[in-house]
């Protein structure tokens, strides 16, 4: 028996020296394990850090972007509000062109008209002109005598009116003193009914 407990004791032993030295060689296991832990976390924790420097970096980015972006967008809202009032003036000088155009086409028109006066008053002028041809008989041109038979009495109107004239010996002859002669001493009448 006490073989049998010195052998089992030495089994116990061995299996407790094993046992041991797999706990021994477990925990070495296991310190090793937690040193290559230990290295994973600190690359990790390292890479981490490098991860945290570039947020840092792109977040600063960023704000230095959104103020860029902002300011950007301030002009831009103020390049709309300079558009704007541009446009405003553009329709206005619009209206006002419209308006000129109006006028220039009314001037147009009373330029049409004065060059038509114009002319007609040159044409009068080109006649008056020949007028200064006029000769003592161009008055037998008028309807009181052309195609007319001459008889006594047109004679006597014909010389009877000009010897009228006598009593304006001296006065200047004026636009005044021919319309006097055709309102007040016109024969006309008189010559027309004879036939």
């Amino acid at each position: 028996m006490e073989l049998n407990l010195k052998n089992r004791t030495e089994i116990k032993l061995s299996e407790l020296i094993e046992a041991r030295n797999g706990t021994q060689s477990e925990l070495e296991e296991a310190r090793v394990q937690l040193n290559e832990t230990r290295n994973e976390l600190t690359e990790r924790n390292t890479r981490l850090q490098r991860t945290q420097t570039k947020l840092n970096r792109t977040e600063l980015k960023l704000g230095e972007l959104m103020k860029t972006h902002n300011g950007t967008q301030s002009e831009l809202e103020e390049t709309k509000k300079t558009l704007n009032e541009t446009r405003t003036v553009l329709t206005e000088r619009e209206a006002s062109l419209q308006e000129t155009r109006g006028e220039l086409n009314s001037t147009e028109i009373k330029l049409s008209e004065v060059l038509g006066d114009l002319k007609d008053t040159r044409s009068q002028l080109e006649e008056s002109r020949r007028l200064e041809d006029v000769s003592r008989w161009d008055v037998l041109f008028t309807p009181p005598y052309l195609n007319r038979i001459f008889t006594k009495q047109l004679y006597n109107q014909l010389t009877g009116g000009w010897g009228m004239m006598e009593n304006f010996i001296g006065v200047n002859v004026t636009v005044g003193l021919v319309e006097h002669f055709r309102e007040h001493h016109e024969e006309r009448d008189n010559c027309e009914d004879i036939s």
